[in-house]
């Protein structure tokens, strides 16, 4: 079932836990303002496979953490985010609590989650969420990608060009 917006998500999902089999898959971009949890319905602790695909991503996660909630919290062992690319990108003061569940992905070279700005993930690795390695996640806080390099139109000694051709009197033309 394709989602479309962070309502439709929580819907879906709540539905999806008491039965069905259908797929919810998130568009490239979606964006999730609103704290929200994908857990278990208390009192129960055997459900059936839930997953969220994400084939296009990041999606994109700035729902704060408050109070009340811890920004998106993810805890479901039988919940699996499956994709291929980038999946996750936490953002602005977003926050992201990976408590129990499981990301699969395809052999990919980008990171599973990126973290931007204030953006923070509570997750211990090894524990009880599954499929996810410190390698996975870019921390672009402390470790900025790389900056892009000027193209070979720019000119002039701050990019490695020619100096503006000078006069037999040593003055600039």
């Amino acid at each position: 079932m394709n989602i479309a917006d962070e309502d439709q998500l929580k819907q879906w999902y709540d539905q999806r836990l008491t039965g069905g089999d259908s797929i919810g898959v998130l568009p490239k971009n979606m964006v999730i303002t609103k704290p929200v949890t994908l857990g278990l319905p208390d009192g129960r602790t055997n459900i059936s496979p839930v997953e969220i695909r994400i084939p296009e991503g990041p999606i994109k996660i700035l729902a704060p953490k408050n109070l009340a909630q811890a920004g998106v919290v993810i805890d479901n062992p039988n919940l699996f985010i499956t994709g291929t690319k980038s999946m996750i990108s936490v953002e602005g003061e977003g926050c992201l609590t990976l408590k129990r569940g499981q990301i699969q992905r395809d052999a990919s070279d980008e990171p599973a989650i990126i973290l931007r700005n204030q953006g923070t993930l509570v997750w211990e690795e090894g524990k009880d969420f599954k499929g996810l390695k410190k390698t996975d996640i870019r921390d672009e806080r402390i470790d900025p990608p790389e900056p892009v390099p000027p193209d070979e139109s720019q000119t002039g000694p701050e990019y490695g060009g020619t100096q503006p051709p000078l006069t037999e009197a040593g003055c600039c033309i």
